[in-house]
């Protein structure tokens, strides 16, 4: 039997956006980092993050990189964020306590980057020395299928592994931790809290509604220009405290 097809006009769906930006509390961050250290057999654990790699860093100190690299130690009673001068004013948004050292070498081209200690002498302050047994979180792991080489692979830029290699003194001290959060399965970045969820739904929700103020904007004959204007304005309209991650 065939029914006929019939065309209506229909309603836009509500799109609810909550204007207060939830937060994971400080205890949870505590949490992630005693799971992490818990995780591994190592004397140092060092996060690295940029403005493409910043998850780690998020998951475990809520701070997102701008356009500088940043080193996260952990270990031996302490933490540390190792930063370059521009993340150097984010450190506020962090909601546990941790040492910090700015590291003027990990600020950007042009930025005078003098004045302060080398990534080697930044990482030897916050703790790592000669004989710790260092485990590296990048941003991906590789199976060991895929590398042939004489080490694991470490996902992060060699400048840092390099220097944590010499440091240790035993370029076997140095290995890849990164699935401890990573892996699908069992890493820690896999299972979200009801906080975190609500955070990541805050998010999305301000996508949609970018997203439906384009649509709604967009007809034939108008420019590109014109249909992005809405989106500014509703842009604009979010409080700049909340967009600091």
């Amino acid at each position: 039997m065939t029914r006929p097809i019939q065309l209506a006009e229909v309603g836009v769906p509500p799109l609810d956006v909550p204007e207060t930006l939830p937060a994971v509390a400080a205890a949870e961050f505590e949490e992630r980092i005693a799971a992490l250290l818990a995780a591994v057999d190592v004397d140092q654990v060092v996060v690295y993050g940029d403005r493409e790699h910043a998850a780690s860093l998020v998951f475990l100190c809520n701070l997102d990189p701008r356009f500088e690299e940043v080193l996260l130690v952990l270990g031996k009673g302490r933490r540390t964020l190792i930063l370059g001068k521009e993340d150097i004013g984010y450190v506020p948004v962090v909601p546990i306590e941790v040492d910090t050292i700015l590291c003027p070498t990990l600020s950007l081209m042009g930025i005078d980057r003098s004045g302060g200690p080398t990534v080697e002498q930044a990482l030897r302050e916050a703790g790592v020395g000669k004989g710790d047994r260092i485990g590296v979180v990048g941003w991906k792991t590789l199976l060991p299928e895929e590398s042939s080489g004489a080490f694991a692979p470490i996902f992060a830029p060699a400048f840092i592994v390099d220097t944590l290699r010499e440091i240790a003194g035993d370029s076997e001290l140095v290995v890849d931790v990164t699935p401890v959060l990573t892996s699908p399965r069992t890493g820690l970045r896999s299972f979200c809290s009801a906080d975190q969820i609500a955070v990541f739904e805050w998010g999305a929700s301000r996508c949609s509604a970018y997203v439906f103020e384009i649509l709604r904007a967009a007809a034939p004959g108008v420019s590109e220009r014109e249909t992005n204007a809405p989106f500014g304005a509703y842009f604009a309209s979010v409080k700049l405290v909340e967009l600091i991650p």
